[in-house]
């Protein structure tokens, strides 16, 4: 019996559980795959206020602001010197203020230690995560006889730089995983299914009356 037949029944997912243990079937063969692999790696987050102006129609009473979408627009990882990456981006984030909407770019520049840097075959990625946490109205004036409205948003952003190169890995494997299950076709619409009770008349009238007369009456 060929080993992918005898592990024809290993599925993607963990591992059984023996005594509290994980314990997987031994691989069938080792392949050698090419892969991105990350030989150093850190993170780093931080807040940044980003303010942004609304024209409105009178006072600033009753203003309520609310976050929006906060997005990367442009993004930079580069070694500038043996050890130092430096991380350029811009964003743009939108707030709304009572059904208002406007939206500012903004951009950081940061510079991290990573001792790895500068290495040959060692390519800096980074990763940005912005996420908008809060808005709210910080300021008003009035400018040219319209009420400007200053919102204030403080966005979240986590920033994760890795060095990776390119390299070929021995893998322990079982194969090529076995065929998945049939998708499941979508539902087209959000309408529900119309399912009609037949027969679609009034009940028929049981009780033996019928318009023409009246059957064992009192």
């Amino acid at each position: 019996m060929s080993n992918q037949k005898r592990h024809a029944g290993v599925q993607p997912g963990p591992c059984p559980v023996i005594d509290g243990v994980p314990v997987c079937p031994p691989p069938t063969e080792i392949d050698i795959i090419k892969v991105k692999k990350v030989f150093a790696e850190c993170a780093h987050s931080q807040v940044e206020e980003v303010f942004i102006d609304f024209e409105v129609n009178g006072n600033g009473t009753d203003l309520t602001a609310q976050c929006g979408t906060a997005e990367v627009l442009e993004e930079e990882c580069r070694v500038i010197s043996p050890g130092l990456v430096k991380v350029t981006a811009t964003l743009e984030v939108t707030s709304t203020l009572n059904g208002l909407e406007e939206s500012q770019e903004f951009t950081i520049e940061k510079v991290f230690r990573l001792a790895r840097a500068g290495e040959d075959g060692l390519t800096p990625q980074c990763h940005i995560y912005p996420s908008c946490l809060l808005c709210f109205v910080s300021d008003e004036d009035v400018v040219d006889e319209e009420t400007v409205v200053t919102v204030t948003c403080c966005i979240g952003i986590l920033i994760v730089i890795k060095l990776e190169a390119e390299v070929q890995l021995m893998i322990p494997t079982y194969g090529y995983p076995p065929q998945p299950p049939e998708c499941a076709e979508a539902v087209g619409g959000q309408c529900p299914d119309f399912i009609p009770e037949w027969p679609p008349y009034p009940p028929q009238d049981r009780g033996g009356n019928s318009g023409s007369g009246c059957s064992n009456c009192d």
